[in-house]
């Protein structure tokens, strides 16, 4: 089946936002850069099975018959990072509302009528870090990024959505690699063993290379490349010795390293804390899946208490400077995964979830119903999880918030933000 041509009328989007429709054939199939109303035809990828649920996924080939909406893409591998650049924007926040109210109304059984989608109008150049991998071209590294289905490379010149220092980085990190012998051994760290031309030998050792840049908003940056176990293979000099980057959100200053997690639209993410305040007034918090602290922090004015859970020991590490550095005398944290940490979760505390997009554990649920805290409060990468998660909460709470933020623009996926009271 793999590598089949078919031709597809699409009529939907799917939940990942792929184009839904069925081919000439009569079999379901979802199809990348196709858009609701097209007749394309498309290659076929793989079979994706999932709960009863079957369907071939493609990509695009040919556009037969275009949406009106259809719009030229502003990067050429635009179907591995942001397929949507194919839409306007105007329907792309149409599309998101659809599959928030689809989401939530087919997965949580959650009535809803119109959701807002909210943004800062900003299209491109938003993202705060890149995970780029490299790829040889006779002798030259050049960027490059998995392909969907992670089975191949596909070379790239930078990415629009990342901050334009980003890209700069990038070249910059390309030339040390290609540059002469001197500048290469000025740089590598772990690997003191390998010359430039036994480092360019080792196919093994470069197909595994990844390049991790991090940026501000104000345009410092730090970065480091990694060997697939994680270990840095060139180290920083010069302007780029820091080892961490500080940001700043709603005042608060956090500190983060390159190889960890942290939010990667600090604009959009400052929106839904500013919502969050409304919800915790005074009171005692829990926050799982803390990571260096932000949110909490962010909230740290106006709660009484916050206890952060997080299972990256990076992520923790970074999580206690800050609270240091901010003097955050009523916050602490715990290295601990959210299932190995749940007597943190109290009747009269405010939970608040911010988990990985395969949402939270269930022990975590099933202490949430035995113990009935006063709040729920889950900002969520993926709504599908996030209304999975939520439903069997229903039976206790009512939703008193959900909001969907356009965290990640040119791309289907959305965030959400849902608050559940008693």
């Amino acid at each position: 089946m793999r590598g089949k041509v078919v031709q597809v009328k699409i009529n939907d989007l799917a939940y990942a936002g792929q184009g839904l429709g069925i081919s000439g054939g009569g079999q379901r199939v979802l199809v990348w850069g196709a858009l609701p109303g097209e007749t394309v035809t498309a290659q076929v990828g793989r079979v994706v099975t999932d709960k009863g649920f079957e369907a071939l996924e493609a990509t695009v080939m040919e556009v037969l018959e275009k949406s009106p909406h259809r719009i030229e893409p502003e990067e050429k591998h635009y179907i591995i990072s942001s397929p949507w650049q194919i839409v306007t924007y105007e329907k792309e926040l149409e599309y998101k509302e659809l599959i928030g109210r689809k989401v939530f109304g087919e997965v949580a059984d959650v009535g809803v009528g119109g959701l807002e989608v909210v943004d800062n109008g900003e299209v491109y150049g938003y993202r705060n870090s890149m995970d780029f991998n490299v790829i040889q071209d006779k002798n030259t590294l050049k960027l490059a990024l998995l392909s969907r289905g992670r089975k191949r490379k596909i070379r790239i010149k930078g990415s629009k959505l990342a901050y334009p220092v980003i890209d700069e980085v990038a070249r910059d990190i390309l030339k040390i690699l290609n540059d002469s012998e001197k500048t290469f051994l000025a740089h590598v760290e772990p690997l003191p063993q390998y010359s430039r031309e036994k480092f360019f030998q080792n196919k093994g050792l470069i197909e595994q290379l990844r390049i991790k840049i991090r940026a501000n908003r104000n345009g410092e940056f730090v970065w480091g490349v990694f060997d697939k176990e994680g270990n840095k293979v060139l180290k920083q000099v010069q302007d780029d010795s820091k080892e961490y980057l500080e940001e700043k959100i709603l005042g608060k200053s956090l500190r983060t390293g390159v190889d960890n997690f942290f939010q990667i639209n600090p604009s959009m993410f400052e929106k839904t804390v500013e919502k969050m305040k409304e919800f915790v007034q005074g009171d005692n918090i829990v926050d799982y899946f803390g990571g260096v602290g932000t949110i909490s922090i962010a909230l740290s004015d106006v709660i009484g208490s916050s206890v952060i859970v997080e299972n990256d020991s990076k992520c923790t590490k970074w999580a206690g400077e800050n609270i240091k550095l901010n003097k955050c005398e009523n916050i602490k944290v715990e290295t601990a995964r959210s299932e190995e940490a749940l007597e943190y979760i109290n009747k009269d505390k405010i939970i608040i979830l911010n988990p990985p997009r395969e949402g939270v554990h269930e022990s975590v649920i099933k202490r949430i119903l035995e113990v009935s805290p006063k709040k729920i409060i889950y900002l969520s990468c993926k709504p599908f999880t996030q209304a999975r998660d939520i439903k069997p909460l229903l039976w206790q709470y009512k939703i008193a918030h959900l909001e969907l933020y356009n965290f990640f623009p040119r791309t289907p996926h959305i965030e959400s933000l849902v608050v559940l009271e008693k």
